[in-house]
């Protein structure tokens, strides 16, 4: 009965932590490949959009980096490129300005999102 409880009062501890350390991110979803400088030079799609073959426009080539050349979507921030864990909600505000409610993994820069919404 005893370790029940301790068990119960650090599990309530770990949720408390979890919801506190829940912060919001606001920047812009584009991809691995482009924000990491993988197929750019300039941290984004101006390059490969100029070739024509990449859609016409930067959410038509973040998709495609995603689903032709083994690329993940990203938030954008003014400081920082955070990998997310929620590919399919970023799949639906590629290339535009989000908030995103998450927990930050500082060892592999990735977050693990809440919530996704538009940025107002």
């Amino acid at each position: 009965m005893r370790a029940q409880v301790i068990l119960i009062c650090f599990l309530a501890a770990t949720a408390l932590w979890a919801a506190n350390s829940t912060k919001t991110y606001t920047g812009r979803i584009s991809d691995s490949q482009c924000a990491l400088n993988i197929h750019s030079k300039t941290h984004s799609h101006t390059e490969m959009l100029q070739g024509g073959h990449m859609g016409k426009d930067p959410a038509d080539c973040a998709r495609m980096c995603v689903r032709e050349m083994g690329g993940a979507y990203v938030l954008i921030t003014k400081t920082a490129i955070y990998k997310l864990d929620d590919q399919k909600a970023a799949d639906a505000f590629v290339g535009k300005s989000v908030k995103v409610a998450g927990t930050l993994d500082a060892a592999n820069h990735m977050l693990h999102v809440v919530s996704m919404k538009a940025a107002e």
